[in-house]
């Protein structure tokens, strides 16, 4: 079966397959395409699809004909569950797009151990939305971003965990640094909530390194965002907020 493809959603379509595979539009970058993909050749990639599009914009059209079992194995691999999810995905907010990227996700740890912990963090597209992944010391979190009322909020789950983030980003473009609050269930199976804060960097989400900064010593100037971020996180009280600890379940507990 084919089907009338918009050369708009073609083009960001194999805008993504480059950036996925990191190649360019060229017989190298069609090969590997091809490698990857069942059911696809390098020749339908750079003839039907690419050949096509161009010879299309030449004349002025908008719409080329494809096999929609080509465009929904190719959408699968880009993580979409079919070519209409992948169309799907332009009714997606365009501003979520300004928040794709690698970041470090700084928590204060709910203790007294006075340490700041530093896990890394990608926005990516996924699907018909964006998504967050934040990589743990033991597990890895994931979650869709949404965009509420000035804030970017996102439920991230492991198998086992789930924390509820909200960031305020008001109306900025490619923010470099987030402030939030996240909430979920500490290791002892109480409520907890504290401040969270993302900062980006240039590396690849996939060279990041979880790490802890140590708040009872001035950190050195190495990382230009670590003194800023001892400030930001010294005082306890202003970082982490948990219940008081329930004896009867009643008024009483709140009298303690």
């Amino acid at each position: 079966m084919n089907l009338e493809a918009p050369i708009e959603q073609l083009q960001r379509m194999l805008v993504e397959l480059c950036k996925k595979l990191k190649v360019d539009l060229d017989k190298g970058g069609f090969m590997t395409m091809s490698s990857k993909i069942t059911g696809v050749s390098h020749r339908y990639f750079r003839d039907n699809m690419h050949g096509k599009m161009v010879a299309a914009k030449k004349r002025g059209d908008a719409f080329i004909n494809l096999s929609l079992e080509k465009l929904n194995e190719i959408s699968r691999y880009l993580g979409y569950d079919s070519f209409v999810a992948f169309q799907d995905s332009f009714k997606l907010n365009p501003y979520l797009a300004y928040f794709e990227g690698s970041y470090y996700s700084f928590i204060r740890k709910n203790s007294r151990s006075k340490e700041v912990i530093q896990s890394p963090v990608k926005i990516e597209k996924k699907g018909p939305g964006m998504r967050l992944t934040l990589k743990g010391e033991d597990r890895e979190f994931e979650g869709d971003i949404e965009l509420k009322e000035g804030c970017i909020t996102c439920l991230i789950k492991s198998v086992d965990e789930s924390f509820y983030h909200v960031y305020k980003v008001g109306k900025t473009v490619k923010p470099k640094v987030i402030q939030g609050i996240f909430s979920g269930v500490s290791s002892a199976l109480d409520p907890i909530g504290g401040r969270c804060v993302l900062v980006r960097q240039e590396s690849d989400f996939e060279t990041l390194a979880n790490s802890k900064i140590v708040l009872n010593k001035v950190p050195v100037a190495e990382n230009s965002y670590h003194q800023p971020l001892w400030r930001y996180f010294k005082k306890n009280q202003e970082n982490n907020l948990k219940i008081k600890t329930p004896v009867g379940f009643d008024l009483d507990d709140l009298m303690m």
